[in-house]
């Protein structure tokens, strides 16, 4: 064998290593780029379950303090309209005691008071998103006494107050609407029953 012969035998081998070499960090890239998009794809899977894990623990907090102060207060009071099942209730409460000519409770000295569903300002009960915040139809929890209303609760789906009065016992119902941070609607409903002293 020539010295030309030996020295192209070694340029051959080298080259085809050579191209071994770049298929195979090809390939490496290949794998590399596919385990970071998977990597990535649960990143972004995880935070989407926490910031919907967020939204609804905050919307079941103030569910359950919406309905405790409804059934607190209606503990005390005397259901004047029988809600039926509607997104409304009527009652009164004896705040005057016992009527000392009587001798029975006086549900009449005070002024009704009524827990009520209402859509918020800029709503129309349409199917549409008319105020721009991206949930249909939403709507508020009001408390009204003496004419005046108070908003106890927002982000109320619309039909998400209910008040069911079945004997001695009123169930509420509630459902509040938000939305996580990706934009994704969260709904969370509770249930209470109260036994009012009717």
């Amino acid at each position: 064998m020539t010295d030309k012969t030996k020295i192209r035998d070694v340029q051959t081998a080298r080259s085809s290593e050579a191209g071994t070499t770049a298929i195979g960090m090809m390939f490496s890239t290949v794998i590399f780029a596919a385990l970071i998009a998977g990597a990535m794809g649960l990143i972004t899977t995880g935070r989407n379950m926490v910031s919907t894990g967020a939204e609804r623990s905050d919307l079941e907090e103030r569910a359950g303090i919406v309905s405790a102060r409804i059934a607190r207060e209606l503990l005390g009071g005397r259901i004047t309209v029988d809600p039926g099942g509607g997104n409304s209730l009527t009652f009164r409460k004896n705040r005057q005691g016992i009527d000392a000519v009587t001798g029975e409770v006086d549900w009449e000295a005070e002024g009704p008071i009524v827990y009520a569903f209402a859509l918020v300002p800029g709503e129309a009960e349409n199917g549409l998103d008319d105020n721009g915040d991206g949930l249909v139809d939403e709507g508020q929890i009001v408390r009204i006494e003496n004419d005046v209303a108070t908003v106890v609760s927002t982000g109320v789906r619309d039909g998400g107050l209910s008040f069911t009065r079945t004997g001695e016992r009123v169930r509420i119902d509630l459902t509040l609407t938000g939305r996580d941070g990706q934009g994704q609607f969260v709904d969370v409903g509770t249930s209470r029953f109260v036994y009012p002293r009717n």
